[in-house]
């Protein structure tokens, strides 16, 4: 038997082998139905948390302060050595695509990107982080030229986190 015919499948084996791929392809769709996106903009600075957000003209959804502990009480002490002031998209954007929450963490700080980059000269550390809850191990970022050269004139670096929520086993 030659080898060509050794990988030739049946017409039952064809037939198959499609519906198969078909089945896979959507529980991959079902499953990144449960997927959750959302970005936040995390400055750290010397700073109090309320100069920050009058700089920046905008609430935080979360703080620490400069000597707010880092860990339950009780463990080690664990100090936070500067101010952590963070924005987050979570719950504000009904949309799943990092796009879209990249787009209003940056909207957010866009009519104060002097007093942004002022902090950033004054030794503020800035990010975005994407988080990514997904169930589905088939995941790809793509991010637009024009939100790429927004976090350039922002001078925001990127961290995606990806965390899967479900086990090899469920493949």
């Amino acid at each position: 038997m030659d080898i060509k015919a050794r990988w030739e499948l049946s017409e039952d084996e064809r037939h198959t082998t499609s519906l198969n791929v078909q089945r896979s392809e959507r529980e991959i769709e079902r499953l990144c139905e449960f997927n959750e996106v959302w970005a936040s903009l995390y400055i750290w600075h010397d700073s109090d948390p309320e100069n920050i957000s009058e700089l920046l003209r905008i609430n935080p959804d979360e703080v620490s302060r400069k000597g707010d502990p880092l860990t339950p009480e009780g463990r080690w002490d664990v100090r936070s050595r500067r101010t952590c002031w963070i924005l987050s998209s979570e719950g504000k954007i009904e949309q799943d695509s990092i796009e879209a929450h990249l787009n209003w963490i940056l909207a957010q700080v866009s009519g104060s990107l002097p007093n942004l980059r002022g902090l950033q000269d004054s030794g503020a550390r800035t990010k975005i982080v994407i988080h990514l809850n997904s169930w589905s191990r088939f995941q790809h970022v793509e991010l637009n030229v024009e939100t790429l050269l927004l976090l350039a004139r922002y001078r925001l670096s990127l961290t995606i986190n990806v965390h899967y929520q479900n086990t090899e086993a469920e493949y």
